[in-house]
């Protein structure tokens, strides 16, 4: 993996960028995120629509969050980086 990672010139984060995306996202973040998808599209392969995200918004806002928060405090993705 590092060979291949050194073949290519690719930027280096800075500390900054790492110490942002390693904080908590809040319910803030994940409220902003619902409100600014495309009406009538699919964000993603779900196929689920804004309508969908729009009147399920607390659920999901509260699910997201609290996946975030398990992941956070198993560390599950620590041995990623």
């Amino acid at each position: 993996m590092n060979q291949l990672l050194e073949r290519y010139n690719l930027p280096k984060s800075t500390q900054g960028e790492i110490h942002s995306w390693n904080r908590p996202i809040s319910i803030k973040e994940i409220k902003s995120i619902i409100s600014s998808l495309s009406k009538q599209k699919a964000p993603g392969p779900d196929g689920f629509i804004d309508k969908f995200h729009q009147k399920f918004k607390k659920e999901i806002i509260l699910i997201i969050y609290n996946l975030l928060e398990k992941i956070e405090a198993e560390r599950i993705l620590s041995n990623i980086l």
